[in-house]
């Protein structure tokens, strides 16, 4: 049970902690960037709301 224990540790655990501050980063990166296109897509879908209300006034 302890060999299973310290190679379950080994293998899996120790990994884990040395990679998850690069995981903790890449997940703020990635939200960061799709709160980047969040705003992206709001501001072209304004932009195309106000170049239909001036259209349709040429009409």
């Amino acid at each position: 049970m302890t060999t299973i224990l310290c190679s379950c540790v080994n293998r899996y655990i120790i990994p884990f902690i040395i990679i998850f501050p690069f995981f903790e980063n890449a997940t703020l990166a990635i939200f960061s960037l799709l709160k980047k296109l969040e705003f992206t897509i709001l501001v072209n879908a304004r932009e195309d709301i106000l170049n239909t209300e001036e259209i349709l006034g040429y009409l």
